[in-house]
């Protein structure tokens, strides 16, 4: 579990290095929906990108055909000729379908159960006295057409030292970020209840932590996405095929170090109240947030929340602020692939990306031609084997006089 704001996530977009973990990743598999890229981007290696940075970066680089997005969310490897790009993107799609076709009610309830044994199981006792579902505004867009459901939970409590505690549990593969209307929604109640607020979900963005742990909360994430024990050996190899974050059984999350976490972090509210001062504080934060309408959808936009806490501070690091302003641009604009908010283009200085997957601007064409392959020039600086695999497959000895970008360069 992270716990402090400290981060190894790389701090600019980086088009070059995008490009270079992009062949490494296409080495293994062709095509990936957004959510098996940013896993692969995001969440593993040695230095990692933060998915709304990767998302900008992918809009640009797929205006030049450097990958293929032959789908909304769906990026084939740019060095595979047109007549495959198509089938390869099907087949992502067809595994995604299926998977959406689970009854994520089912999913809610299972989890939670499996949650509340979880933490039972660690010798910290959770008396459930209330669960509320907790629905995201629209459903997860996955790619294309297909979405899936996410409901989540709310959990109103005690632990075993009687102190009371609100759990938000999410399972759905996009991070967790601070202007998340159910986070707020998570401070509301847990501010009406008195309670310290956790949210367990799959994974949490850095500037979340940093929140909530302002905020006298805490966060554990378990990272893979959770499928009911019956419906595991269907689930996980569409899951694999699907190139989506990997898949975890319920019954392995009893000795997950998740809800050893958690466990600790219950405990340790139980023997640690706030101060009167922090509670002050924290109270006065979390009623500006509200009275801004944080919580209702779609959330606080980037400047909201550099304005509040502007207004309330309460003890956020400068890595905070770094972070959100990353989000605020006055020139990309990002489309929105969302029709019930009308499709149209947000720019990403009015509003951070509320779409779960990222899409260029502009219609790009389904077939290259041998004079269109220089607009892939990104493509060439992934790596020298995988630019000799693109010219030798389109039989072109030069590009347009253009010289070839070195080895490596970013």
């Amino acid at each position: 579990m992270i716990t402090n704001y400290k981060t190894n996530v790389l701090d600019d977009e980086q088009p070059g290095e995008v490009a270079r973990r992009l062949a490494l990743v296409f080495k293994g598999r062709p095509a990936l929906p957004w959510f098996g890229v940013q896993y692969c981007l995001c969440e593993v290696g040695p230095k990692r990108f933060d998915p709304r940075v990767l998302a900008r970066t992918l809009s640009y680089m797929s205006e030049h055909m450097a990958p293929h997005q032959p789908t909304p969310g769906i990026y084939v490897d740019p060095t595979i000729i047109s007549s495959e790009v198509d089938a390869l993107a099907d087949e992502v799609l067809a595994a995604l379908r299926v998977f959406s076709s689970f009854d994520p009610y089912i999913h809610r309830d299972a989890i939670t159960a499996a949650v509340i044994g979880a933490v039972s199981e660690t010798g910290s006792a959770l008396t459930i006295e209330s669960v509320t579902w907790i629905h995201r505004s629209t459903p997860v867009q996955l790619a294309g057409d297909v979405r899936v459901e996410c409901p989540g939970v709310l959990l109103r409590g005690t632990n075993a030292m009687g102190a009371p505690t609100v759990i938000w549990i999410s399972n759905e593969p996009a991070w967790i970020y601070p202007d998340d209307p159910r986070l707020w929604h998570l401070f509301q109640d847990a501010e009406a209840n008195n309670a310290h607020p956790i949210v367990v979900a799959r994974t949490v963005a850095p500037a979340t932590f940093a929140l909530l742990k302002a905020l006298g909360g805490r966060a554990v994430q378990f990272h893979g996405l959770l499928i009911p024990d019956d419906q595991y050996a269907t689930a996980a190899p569409l899951i694999k095929r699907a190139g989506l974050p990997y898949a975890v059984p319920l019954s392995k999350l009893h000795g997950h170090n998740a809800f050893h976490c958690l466990a600790t972090q219950l405990t340790n509210h139980g023997m640690r109240h706030r101060s009167a001062v922090t509670d002050d504080i924290t109270r006065t934060a979390i009623a500006t947030a509200l009275s801004s309408r944080f919580h209702k959808h779609p959330g606080p936009t980037p400047l909201e929340l550099l304005a509040w806490d502007t207004k309330t501070p309460i003890g956020l690091p400068d890595a905070w602020r770094a972070n959100i302003r990353r989000w605020i641009t006055e020139t990309n604009i990002i489309a929105s692939t969302d029709t019930t908010t009308s499709g149209m283009n947000i720019p990403v200085s009015q509003h951070v990306l509320q779409t779960d997957i990222p899409t260029r601007s502009t219609p790009a064409p389904r077939e290259r031609g041998q004079t269109e392959v220089h607009r892939g020039l990104i493509a060439a600086e992934v790596d020298r084997d995988t630019w000799d695999k693109l010219m030798e497959r389109l039989n072109l000895k030069q590009l347009s006089g253009r010289t070839i970008p070195p080895h490596g360069r970013d």
